[in-house]
């Protein structure tokens, strides 16, 4: 969120380095959180109650990832740029408040608690592992979330 902001407070120069930083932290979170929703999905009785949802957020980062796509080829910190940073920024928050009103407990109900406390870390293990280019696992398996 705050590099949302600061795209359209910063020196076009400075904009730019922070819109690749940007484009370069949701490849790795949508990266993790693919993986960890196929995984769930993976389970027997749990992609009818959850593939609807699942589909919902890969929408959404595709949409998200188009809109800095754009951004990218647009003139930096011109008022069209302001305009579709604005846009974007609220894109990312209903994303987040549809994730937490209705993915996350859905994934609560279909999961033991256990398994569920654990999905955060995997998330997170994943996402650094796709931030610093580290190796991480071909497949998150349920074995490992125990």
């Amino acid at each position: 969120d705050q590099g949302l902001i600061d795209i359209t407070r910063k020196a076009p120069e400075q904009a730019r380095d922070i819109l690749d930083g940007l484009r370069f932290g949701l490849a790795a979170h949508v990266g993790s959180e693919a993986d960890m929703l196929s995984s769930l999905l993976e389970e027997p009785g749990r992609a009818e109650r959850l593939q609807f949802l699942v589909a919902q957020v890969l929408a959404a980062h595709r949409a998200q990832q188009r809109e800095l796509e754009v951004l990218a080829r647009m003139d930096a910190c011109s008022p069209a740029w302001h305009d579709r940073a604005t846009t974007l920024r609220e894109m990312v928050k209903q994303h987040d408040a549809h994730e937490q009103a209705s993915l996350a407990p859905a994934i609560r109900a279909c999961v033991p608690a256990a398994e569920y406390e654990a999905l955060a870390g995997l998330f997170a293990t994943g996402r650094l592992c796709l931030l610093t280019m580290a190796p991480r696992p071909a497949r998150i398996h349920r074995w490992s979330w125990r």
